[in-house]
């Protein structure tokens, strides 16, 4: 979950149901509960800075909703993005359409270090992935990118169909032993592939993937 997702869904609450910066912040002339300047808060929905938990929990109680929806709205917001990249990624893939893989890279990795959002870091090298493996140009992952996307992988509790994915495509980059090690990992953190048959075709394949790359 990113910080700047905060923000940015924040502004799309607040816009869905007509408040104005100044209202949600109690910013105007009389205000009984002032928080924040709506200066300050406008640059919390750009991304520009931030905001401490004591000050976005009231300001969240102005939006009408709970902290709790809120979070639930962030969650959405960010699995909604990384979903779409993964999918057209995926398909220009399988199509071998290298050029419109290379111009999802350049994006995400643009995304990446204009908003640092990290699931565009993430995405960046699963299209990266791609480009070398295929041999694109001169396209090749670095020891420090293999060691990060290992490190993240580790890190997470539960494994999505980002992590799924991610794990896939850097696959013939990772030494024999960190592909056993998060292959039962894969099993460990079962319960993205227990939710629906489509996710379930997802490990599927993905052990087939680690099949071929042991008898590699």
């Amino acid at each position: 979950m990113d910080s700047k997702s905060w923000g940015r869904v924040f502004r799309e609450i607040r816009e869905m149901k007509n408040l104005s910066l100044a209202k949600v912040a109690g910013d105007y002339e009389d205000s009984p509960n002032f928080i924040t300047s709506k200066v300050q808060l406008s640059r919390f929905e750009r991304g520009e800075s931030d905001i401490t938990l004591g000050k976005i929990v009231p300001l969240v109680k102005n939006l009408g909703i709970t902290f709790e929806e809120y979070l639930a709205h962030i969650r959405s917001f960010d699995q909604s993005e990384q979903s779409l990249f993964i999918e057209k990624l995926e398909h220009q893939s399988e199509l071998e359409n290298f050029g419109e893989v290379e111009k999802l890279y350049q994006s995400a990795a643009q995304n990446f270090e204009k908003l640092g959002e990290t699931f565009y870091h993430w995405s960046a090298l699963e299209a990266k992935a791609i480009l070398a493996s295929h041999q694109i140009k001169n396209y090749q992952l670095t020891e420090q990118e293999i060691q990060e996307v290992a490190d993240y992988l580790f890190s997470i509790e539960e494994w999505d169909k980002s992590e799924i994915f991610l794990f896939g495509e850097l696959l013939d980059f990772l030494n024999e032993r960190l592909v056993y090690e998060f292959t039962v990992e894969v099993f460990h953190r079962n319960n993205y592939y227990q939710k629906n048959p489509r996710n379930r075709e997802y490990v599927i394949l993905l052990l087939k993937s680690v099949i071929v790359y042991f008898i590699d």
